[in-house]
């Protein structure tokens, strides 16, 4: 059994204590090793679910893409109840296409970005009321220095033109091309907005079409 030793590692593994259920659940987190309060139980007076009491200590197995989840839970916890005493709130989560067709190179991406999905499709029911809307943006292949990296490595791997992959995957879409971020951030700006009060605990899928399911 390792034990982590790093500051960063013990933060998210108190975070994670919280959301040891979830984690559990997606295979994310390594075993139990001990139980223990981590957090006042008055952390929790929120509409967020109490925390159990004594809250599981957990080992990660992979903080870098639990932090995918524990991350925004962390922020949403932190800013919530503010938002919900000025009657008026925006969160949006930026996950990602693989949240509806997982990508295989991406198994523990995909299960934290699953796991944020469905810890905000139950709050954003419970903080409607107030004026607060929770939705997540899922982005496809958007024209980034990301996407240029990714293409040069799959070029790379595959002993082909960067040109030549790019194309392929610039054509596979049913636009021909890639999103341009501006496009996603006007996308993200409605949902900021107050004419956005009515879309809450919705999966946004942005990505040209390239998702070929009805729902």
């Amino acid at each position: 059994m390792n034990t982590p030793t790093n500051s960063s590692t013990t933060k998210w593994i108190q975070i994670a204590a919280v959301m040891c259920g979830i984690g559990l659940g997606l295979g994310c987190v390594q075993e139990r090793v001990e139980y223990r309060p981590v957090f006042p139980q008055s952390t929790y007076a929120s509409p967020l679910a109490p925390a159990p009491d004594p809250v599981p200590l957990v080992i990660l197995r992979s903080t870098a893409e639990l932090d995918r989840m524990l991350a925004p839970i962390a922020l949403i916890k932190a800013t919530l109840d503010g938002m919900i005493a000025r009657k008026f709130g925006r969160i949006v989560n930026v996950t990602s296409h693989a949240v509806k067709a997982p990508v295989a190179m991406l198994a523990l991406s995909n299960g934290a970005r699953t796991g944020l999905t469905g810890f905000v499709a139950g709050l954003a029911r419970s903080t409607a009321e107030h004026n607060v809307t929770i939705n997540n943006l899922l982005p496809g292949t958007f024209d980034t220095d990301r996407l240029k990296s990714n293409l040069a490595a799959l070029a790379k791997n595959s002993s082909r033109e960067v040109g030549a992959v790019t194309e392929e995957i610039r054509t596979a879409n049913p636009t021909k091309r890639f999103g341009h971020p501006d496009e996603f951030g006007a996308t993200c700006a409605f949902l900021c907005s107050a004419q956005a009060g009515y879309i809450t605990g919705q999966n946004i899928l942005i990505d040209g079409g390239a998702y070929r399911g009805t729902f």
